[in-house]
């Protein structure tokens, strides 16, 4: 009863804020970015003006594209750094934390590559840390072993690219990196259908990445047009109330375009990664220990539950305050649903903020990497893969 009270008298707050700001035209009071409405489990709160004021262009760094024909801005260079930080620490998170969950799947696999195994030793040391130390001279070393070359690393370098281009990856310490003997105690065509198992998965995960990177860079151009619309004083016209942003149509076209197709995806990935573990159980058997490969367990992830277009457009962009999206969600994919909802929905209209657009020309560097990867449209790889899938039994 008393939770219910609260959050009556927070809406009842929010509408009495909203009613105050229609009666002036324009002014700084944007109710998602009021300090009262701020999430700070977000991050911290950027410091905007009190009033508009007339700003000069150039201090305009990032969000140039809300700045209206009368120059006047709710913010100055310092609220921009501030929000220039915010931006930065959520594509970090975000980034990080989808690198670190497809990379850990592709390299525990990847460890299983009978042609990895016979590299180990070279690049790990005998616990299987991935070497990262350098020397003065910036070379990598190994216990017990003299300094390696510039030149060696340099020739690392180029096998990892061809490494690549034959779908074979290296594992990077992501997942259980170990010396697996009995790998080499294997028949000649046991090994070869280990390899083609673990490399079918590095395939599919390299594509899972890439299409992350689309999805997860369309989604910050959205957080760096949401984070510029708080500087402008003109924020009334594409609000329908005080809970209620509106954004153009395109903008969850934009997004679906590129999140749709990998939300599908990593809700079936749990199914196809437990595929390839029984196809590999099935070649081997006891003849290998495979531990490392039966502790890599995904929980089910159903939260799209078939409409993976309304999940990105609203519940995930609108985040818990409807400024920041959720950075967590791959820590919380079993229980998503547990997230708190925002208290802030978003509406799409033809009229709306466009908020990609914006994002999208606000120079605060949206791209984002996963996993190396950058862009899923690579048909070759796609496929190839799909054909190895399929004559694997895969798919």
């Amino acid at each position: 009863m008393l939770i219910l009270l609260v959050q009556l008298a927070r809406i009842t707050l929010s509408r009495r804020i909203f009613n105050e700001s229609v009666n002036s035209s324009v002014n700084c009071r944007n109710p998602i970015f009021r300090e009262e409405n701020w999430d700070y489990t977000q991050g911290m709160r950027p410091v905007y003006l009190n009033s508009p004021q007339k700003i000069n262009p150039s201090e305009m760094r990032f969000c140039f594209g809300v700045l209206s024909s009368d120059l006047m801005s709710c913010c100055d260079k310092n609220t921009i750094s501030s929000i220039y930080s915010l931006f930065k620490l959520h594509k970090s998170y975000l980034q990080k934390t989808v690198d670190f969950f497809i990379g850990a799947i592709r390299d525990t696999f990847n460890d299983f590559d009978p042609e990895n195994q016979k590299d180990y030793g070279r690049e790990f040391d005998e616990k299987g840390n991935y070497l990262e130390r350098c020397n003065k001279n910036n070379s990598y070393s190994i216990p017990g072993q003299n300094y390696l070359s510039k030149g060696k690393l340099k020739e690392w370098k180029e096998q990892d690219k061809a490494l690549a281009e034959k779908g074979r990856g290296r594992p990077m310490n992501r997942g259980i990196r170990r010396f697996r003997p009995q790998v080499f105690e294997l028949s000649r065509s046991s090994q070869q259908a280990l390899a083609n198992y673990t490399r079918s998965v590095n395939s599919y995960m390299l594509d899972l990445a890439a299409k992350a990177s689309v999805c997860l860079t369309g989604i910050m151009k959205h957080l760096a047009g949401i984070l510029s619309f708080s500087c402008t004083p003109h924020w009334q016209a594409f609000f329908a109330n005080a809970t209620t942003l509106i954004l153009k149509n395109d903008v969850c076209q934009e997004l679906q375009k590129g999140c749709v197709e990998f939300l599908e995806n990593l809700e079936t990935l749990q199914e196809k990664v437990n595929r390839s573990k029984e196809a590999i159980v099935r070649e081997v058997g006891q003849k290998v220990d495979l531990e490392d490969l039966e502790l890599l367990t995904l929980p089910p992830a159903k939260f799209c539950k078939g409409e993976c277009s309304s999940f990105v457009c609203n519940f995930w962009v609108e985040g818990s305050n409807g400024v920041t999206p959720y950075s967590s969600f791959f820590e919380h994919i079993e229980t998503v649903d547990t997230l708190k909802h925002s208290s802030v929905a978003y509406k799409y209209s033809k009229e709306g903020y466009d908020s990609y657009s914006v994002g999208e020309k606000s120079g605060f560097g949206t791209a984002v990497t996963v996993d190396g990867q950058t862009s899923y449209i690579n048909l070759g790889r796609s496929l190839v893969f799909g054909t190895v899938l399929g004559l694997l039994g895969i798919i």
